[in-house]
């Protein structure tokens, strides 16, 4: 039987991580490159060529990258049951490593589909921001799907015949519900995450004094 405790519960995420982080760092590489792609292609002032529109595919493209990380919570199966049967210390210790994982690569998509969200509503107004948040999502959705076929970002391009045979599937199995239950928990996930935040930053913000009241002691 294994010791237990926290102790040997550090012991067991510091043999782990070593493990864990080759993997989880290429994606976490991947989940940043539409956060890059938007901080150029979304600047103020930026203008929308045929150059920005063709920009904005390849973010498109990759954006499903941020999100993809998410999916990985199944390689916590394995930790999980490990420590429910041999030390639930170990909860402790891996759980929230695999939080700070996780949580990264949702931020990459919060970040990267707000700066799109923001300039698209300051080009076009309000309804449009939303619609863009809305079809980003989609999008976002369909490539996980796409992901767990093992198919990438530049795979429309290196496998385009792949691509047409898992789109051509959609319609059969379970892929319509994984496609949808996706869309719901990152449109959900991103209202919830751009809330909290305007909550925070609302918290923050110094109170405006109120009208000053002149007047003398009756």
């Amino acid at each position: 039987m294994p010791e237990s405790g926290p102790i040997p519960a550090v012991r067991y995420l510091i043999e782990m991580v070593p493990k864990w982080l080759p993997w989880m760092t290429v994606n976490l590489v991947l989940a940043l490159i539409p956060v890059l792609i938007a901080l150029v292609l979304f600047r103020p002032g930026r203008r929308t060529t045929a150059l920005w529109w063709a920009g904005f595919v390849v973010f498109v493209a990759f954006l499903p990258n941020a999100p993809y990380v998410l999916t990985n919570y199944r390689w916590l199966a394995g930790p999980w049951r490990n420590a429910w049967h041999h030390d639930r210390w170990r909860y402790v210790t891996i759980l929230p490593f695999w939080a700070v994982y996780l949580g990264a690569g949702f931020a990459a998509f919060v970040i990267s589909v707000r700066l799109a969200q923001r300039f698209f509503e300051r080009r076009w107004g309000r309804r449009t921001g939303r619609v863009a948040v809305v079809a980003l999502a989609a999008a976002s959705a369909f490539g996980l799907y796409l992901g767990r076929a093992d198919l990438f970002s530049w795979s429309v391009v290196t496998e385009p015949g792949e691509v047409v045979e898992v789109v051509s599937a959609v319609g059969r199995g379970a892929g319509v519900v994984g496609i949808l239950t996706a869309f719901v928990v990152l449109i959900a996930g991103y209202a919830a995450a751009i809330a909290g935040f305007d909550a925070l930053r609302a918290r923050r913000r110094p109170a405006e004094p109120g009208p000053v009241e002149l007047g003398g002691a009756g």
